[in-house]
This record gives structure tokens, sequence and C-alpha cells, in this order.
């Protein structure tokens, strides 16, 4: 039987069935993405968007997570990982309801990065979704997107949203409402290195 994946950026946690997996970052980061920051510092966090000035979120779509650099840092780079699942072919993060949001802006065009990947044996050597090219000083709007998800060559993978972005103020990523739906496998809170398996 052919499952299909499909990965949606949607706005609070909310159950769903079938090895379904729903965050909305309402009011935090939610029980199942782990953020993880390499050498370049910078973490995702949950912010409330109605109380900064960012580009806002349909009514009552408030939270959302957003990449920021560590203090004293003029870059961050930050990992949002799902848990462990279960990839098979034919897997999909797309744009159900048009609601896999992002946004993205960047002083210079394109110099801000937002990728995602598979991470496959402690990896993130798979690609499958690069949105970076939308980074420009003038980008004041969410966006959505739809890609195939690559199988999974091992038993068990997770997803990597991928963020890179300069200390400056122009500089923001930022995403909301991510779905995961007819996953096969288990839903377990990952380690906080992607090679601590």
């Amino acid at each position: 039987m052919q499952l299909s994946v499909t990965a949606v950026l949607l706005a609070t946690l909310a159950a769903a069935v079938h090895g379904d997996l729903i965050e909305h970052f309402e009011s935090g980061m939610g029980d199942y993405w782990v953020s993880w920051s390499d050498d370049n510092g910078g973490h995702w966090v949950w912010k409330n968007t109605s109380l900064m000035e960012v580009p806002q979120r349909p009514a009552g779509s408030e939270g959302v997570t957003m990449l920021i650099p560590d203090e004293g840092r003029v870059s961050a780079a930050g990992h949002l990982y799902s848990p462990l699942f279960a990839f098979p072919a034919g897997a999909k993060i797309s744009a159900i309801f048009n609601r896999f949001s992002y946004w993205i802006r960047s002083q210079w065009v394109g110099s801000a990065n937002l990728i995602l990947k598979l991470v496959e044996n402690g990896q993130e050597d798979l690609p499958f979704l690069d949105l970076s090219s939308f980074a420009a000083p003038d980008n004041d709007q969410w966006r959505q997107a739809e890609a195939e998800v690559p199988s999974s060559r091992y038993e068990q993978t997770r997803i990597c949203v991928f963020g890179y972005r300069a200390n400056h103020d122009l500089d923001a990523i930022a995403v909301d409402d991510i779905v995961l739906t007819g996953v096969d496998g288990s839903q377990v809170r990952l380690p906080l290195s992607p090679n601590m398996e």
C-alpha cells in the first residue's frame, strides 16, 4: 500500500488521524519539532507575530517559529527537525488548502536560505525543496510551496527545515503550519544533534 506524506506549514497543535502530525505554532514550539543549532549559532524560536513588525498571518494564526541569531553572532543557521518517520515512494510535501506557509527576507536578493531536506543516517544530504530564491529586501508576504519528497533509503528518516540568515534588520525567516500526513513509523522526540542516533 502506497502511503503519501504531506507536509504543510499550518497555525495550533491539533491531533489528527492515521499517523498525522500537525504543528500550528499558536502557543509555542509544540511537542514534535525540535530546533538544533550548528556552530554558526541561531535557533528556531516561537514568536507572536501580532507583537512584531512582520507580515501578519490570518486572524487567529499569530504564532510562528522564526530563525533568530544567537547574541553577538553575525549570522544564524538553524535546523528544525521532525520526529523519525518512514517516507515511502510518492511521499509529498504540499500546500493542501494553500497552507504550507513561509516568509523569507534578506538584505540582498538570495542571501538567505530556506531549504527542506531529508535527514538519513544522521546526514542532511538530500535537499528536496529550496525556497532561497524568494529572499529579497522587499519581500513582505507569506508564501506557500509544494514538492515531491524523495523516498527513504533507510528504515527511518526525518525532515529538516534548514534556515540561514544574516543578523541584519532586513533579514528574517519564519515558518508556520507544518502537517505531516500518512507517514509510517514512530513519532519520537529526536536527540538535540542529528548525529546522536
